[in-house]
C-alpha cells in the first residue's frame, strides 16, 4: 500500500515547519511531487530519504523519518477511505492549507497581545 511522506522544512524564523512538497512511496519506488517554487527542496529531501542503512526498504526509512525528525510525516489515511488511492497532490494541498490556517491564527494572536500590551 503506497504512503505518502510530507517534507516540511522551517522557511520563516518564529514560525511552524511549512509543507514544501510530498512523496508518494511504495516499497522503494518513489515520485516526488513539488511546486517549481519548492524545487530546490528535492535535493535536502533526498539526501534524507536515501543516505539510509543498506538493506532498508525506502517506504521503512520513510516511517523511521517521520517518527525521529520533524521535517518529515506520514499522511494518515482517513479510515472510512481505506481502500482508496490518495492523491499525492490533494495531501500536499490541504497540508499548505493546514499550514496557512496555523500562521494565521499565530498572526492574529500576535496582534492581539500586542494590544492588551499597549493597554
Amino acid at each position: 500500500m503506497p504512503i505518502v511522506a510530507i517534507h516540511s522544512v522551517r522557511t520563516a524564523k518564529g514560525l511552524p515547519l511549512e509543507p514544501v512538497g510530498v512523496w508518494a512511496i511504495d516499497g522503494d519506488h518513489f515520485t516526488p511531487h513539488y511546486p517549481s517554487a519548492n524545487e530546490h527542496f528535492i535535493g535536502r529531501a533526498k539526501k534524507a530519504l536515501f543516505f539510509r542503512p543498506g538493506g532498508v526498504r525506502l517506504e521503512d526509512w520513510a516511517f523511521h523519518k517521520a517518527q525521529s525528525s520533524p521535517n518529515w510525516r506520514i499522511h494518515e489515511k482517513d479510515a472510512f477511505l481505506f481502500d482508496e488511492t490518495v492523491d499525492p497532490l490533494v495531501v500536499f494541498s490541504n497540508a499548505q492549507k493546514d499550514h496557512s490556517a496555523t500562521v494565521t491564527t499565530m498572526k492574529e494572536w500576535a496582534v492581539h497581545e500586542r494590544l492588551l500590551a499597549a493597554e
